[in-house]
């Protein structure tokens, strides 16, 4: 999952954040994603939204789509389609955030919009 506009990443925010780290993956980011480094932030951020996930004992996808649709006109989600990302999308939709956008929002740095423009 992915989102590409002017919020972080949510593949970052999709599982804990030292899920990446020694991967072939985490490796080939290099400190940067699309154009982005990674930041400090970005890390607190993650760890935020897993923190948030175990409260609630959902995953961190749920979490991470359900502050994406808060902020609707900013970001557009891109998932893989697999059953249960399919139904981490639906539970996102009925899933409301209240103070824990507060939680997230207050580290958030806005990045630039990435992609063609």
């Amino acid at each position: 999952m992915i989102s590409i506009g002017a919020l972080l990443p949510v593949i970052f925010l999709a599982r804990p954040w030292k899920a990446y780290s020694g991967t072939t993956y985490g490796q080939n980011m290099n400190g940067a994603f699309m154009g982005h480094p990674v930041t400090d932030t970005d890390q607190k951020i993650s760890e935020r939204i897993e923190e948030i996930a175990k409260a609630w004992g959902i995953s961190m996808a749920v979490i991470s789509l359900a502050w994406c649709l808060f902020k609707l006109l900013i970001t557009l989600p891109i998932m893989d389609m697999s059953k249960e990302r399919v139904e981490e999308a639906v539970q996102a939709i009925d899933f409301k955030l209240c103070e824990e956008i507060k939680i997230i929002d207050e580290l958030y740095v806005p990045k630039g919009v990435i992609g063609h423009r």
